[in-house]
């Protein structure tokens, strides 16, 4: 059993597809839980994106909320980098 750590990088399709498995597990007699675990997902993700399907029509992911980094990745990495090089080349005591 997996847990993901991000639910922004599971799809529309794959949210249906995991709404169809628990509804089909509920009519074998077996748990939402149970579903759950074995996509590794939790419980609450089935009310959530069924409610979403009903309310929406759509399963798609939200745009995500806050503000926009200021710098993009790639320039993070630079940074990263740089800051690293700037460590390493410090000598203490010399």
């Amino acid at each position: 059993m997996f847990q993901r750590k991000d639910l922004g990088d599971v799809s529309a399709q794959h949210r249906l597809q995991f709404l169809g498995a628990v509804d089909k597990a509920k009519l074998q007699g077996r748990t939402m839980k149970e579903v759950a675990a074995e996509w590794g997902l939790n419980k609450n993700c089935y009310a959530r994106w069924r409610k979403q399907l009903e309310v929406e029509g759509s399963l798609e992911s939200k745009k995500k909320k806050g503000r926009p980094p200021k710098l993009q990745a790639e320039h993070y990495e630079k940074l990263r980098k740089l800051r690293k090089h700037r460590r390493s080349s410090r000598s203490y005591g010399s």
